[in-house]
């Protein structure tokens, strides 16, 4: 019922390549947003640029799949850092202890690390006035480091561009070998004319980005429902719970697929879906198929959540628990 398009998820990262004029990392975060970060990254291998994982337990999992470049998010300890240097992957680094303890390390002048500005909770970086003593610990070891940060807020976007740029020279004049620079995510991407060395797309993968004026996605999560019924209204027949009578006369069709296998509370009007409930959608008019397309390649993630009053992240992470459950029969 739940199916992932691989020959999307690739077209949809060419697409980001031709509008960002960056290298592209797919975020693979998440087991994947749930549809099986082997399945994804076998799909994506040789077409994006490197992965992105949160940690090192994700990458530990990519790495038997993998040896295609790989950056980490999050940064939980000394132990965890070297952790992730000794799996090959670009450790993110948030703490003074350590940096210290990769820099001690023989082939130090071999590495490379990433940096963070940090602009809002829940990820793992350093603040501004913190730059001058990465960067001296940084050039004394001769670790290339990777500054990156995580725009959140479109209000104050402009502002913190520019603190990352402060950022950014702080590194260089005090003599940091930088190798590149993250900035942007999928939104942030999609709205700007100017970009980093390298973009980390992750939902921007699966079609979300149109909103913002990315043409040219495609869905990569296609839904084909069976039918249970097709009905008539004669009168006092309603959609769904507590809601208002149908015309008499009036032909829905009840599909098998609801909230309980990620599909979205649709409002009503989009795509005539006039109700979506645990298992089963119920749509204005009638089919003589066996099956609906409830989800297809031509759909607009960002159009899909904006009719659901959610994120699309949450839309696939929700559809990818479905596949999930799916798959295991």
């Amino acid at each position: 019922m739940i199916s992932l398009d691989g020959a999307a998820l690739r077209h949809n990262l060419q697409t980001w390549k031709q509008r960002t004029g960056a290298a592209v990392r797919a975020v693979v975060k998440a087991d994947g947003y749930n549809f099986g970060v082997e399945r994804v990254v076998r799909e994506l291998e040789g077409s994006a640029d490197g992965f992105v994982v949160s940690d090192a337990d994700e990458l530990q999992r990519l790495r038997a799949i993998t040896r295609a470049p790989a950056a980490t998010l999050q940064e939980l300890g000394v132990q965890h850092v070297l952790r992730v240097a000794s799996l090959g992957g670009i450790a993110n680094v948030a703490s003074l202890d350590s940096l210290a303890a990769l820099a001690a390390r023989s082939d130090a002048e071999h590495l490379t690390i990433r940096v963070g500005l940090r602009l809002a909770a829940g990820w793992s970086g350093i603040e501004l006035d913190a730059a001058s003593a990465y960067a001296r610990m940084l050039a004394a070891a001769g670790i290339r480091v990777e500054l990156w940060t995580h725009l959140t807020n479109p209000m104050t976007e402009s502002a913190d561009r520019e603190r990352f740029a402060r950022f950014v020279a702080t590194f260089r004049q005090l003599g940091a070998r930088v190798a590149g620079e993250d900035i942007e995510s999928t939104y942030p991407a999609a709205s700007s004319a100017s970009h980093g060395t390298s973009v980390r797309i992750g939902i921007g993968l699966f079609g979300a980005g149109g909103a913002n004026g990315v043409t040219g996605l495609q869905c990569a999560i296609a839904i084909n429902a069976s039918i249970v019924e097709t009905l008539a209204s004669t009168g006092g027949l309603r959609a769904s719970y507590n809601e208002r009578a149908l015309p008499e006369g009036t032909y829905v069709t009840v599909v098998r697929c609801g909230y309980s296998d990620g599909f979205p509370r649709v409002t009503r009007g989009y795509r005539q879906i006039l109700s979506v409930g645990m298992q089963n959608t119920i749509l204005l008019g009638r089919t003589r198929d066996d099956r609906f397309a409830l989800l297809s390649i031509d759909d607009d993630l960002d159009e899909l959540a904006a009719a659901s009053g959610v994120l699309p992240h949450q839309i696939v992470t929700g559809l990818g628990l479905g596949f999930q459950r799916q798959q295991k029969g």
